[in-house]
């Protein structure tokens, strides 16, 4: 549920056309998978209640600012309140995960989790990156005099991954650092904790099937035992 949801939002932030309406129904999937990842979590009421505060102070002011508009430096205050949400839902699926994993063992749940936790590092950067570039004198990137949070957003994934096309380059120190700490949190995260919980599951699927084989071949489980001399 939760990552179909987080897949959704990136996929529609990314290929969103420019403009205010695009950008408040980004602010709304945000906010709903920041709701969604807390209850799915088992979040404690009172997270809930903070949560679903600040989910509805960011779409107030994305609506103010859709009607009204309100300039760069409320754009961007706005773009980094909503990181700060969605920054919140990775560490509310971790700790769900965490529990799951010391309680009944690795599953197809947890792994389901840690993508979404990955998907949300690259959102929350991208938002992250929407509201620096806001509030900055001068351009975020080299080769362009403005950016779209939809190209913000692509940004952010292409650095998670390392895939690096070359099309955006940060031109600012502050985007250069932001680049290089989640191009690194990105593989270590992938070479860590996703590899270690996938060799875990695989782990415990091949000894179910070994316990299962030998329960099958053993005497009084169904199979007739010979008694012949």
């Amino acid at each position: 549920m939760v990552l179909a949801l987080v897949v959704l939002t990136v996929t529609f932030i990314i290929a969103a056309p420019r403009g205010d309406i695009a950008q408040l129904i980004s602010v709304a999937l945000a906010g709903g998978v920041l709701l969604a990842a807390l209850h799915a979590a088992g979040s404690p009421t009172r997270a809930l209640i903070v949560g679903r505060t600040l989910v509805a102070l960011a779409l107030v002011v994305a609506v103010v600012l859709t009607v009204n508009g309100g300039g760069e430096p409320a754009t961007g205050l706005l773009f980094l309140l909503v990181s700060a949400l969605v920054l919140w839902a990775p560490i509310a699926i971790t700790r769900g995960v965490v529990h799951q994993v010391l309680d009944t063992g690795v599953a197809a749940n947890s792994i389901a989790g840690a993508v979404a936790i990955y998907l949300l590092v690259g959102l929350f950067f991208g938002f992250l990156i929407a509201g620096v570039a806001y509030l900055a004198p001068a351009p975020y990137f080299a080769q362009h005099a403005s950016a779209t949070t939809s190209e913000d957003v692509y940004f952010s994934f292409i650095t998670l991954s390392t895939a690096g096309y070359g099309d955006y380059t940060p031109a600012l120190a502050v985007g250069r650092a932001l680049s290089s700490l989640e191009a690194v949190a990105g593989q270590l995260y992938l070479v860590t904790v996703v590899a270690v919980l996938v060799s875990n599951l695989r782990g415990r699927r091949a000894t179910s099937v070994a316990v299962q084989q030998t329960g099958s071949g053993a005497p009084g489980s169904g199979e007739s035992v010979s008694t012949d001399p």
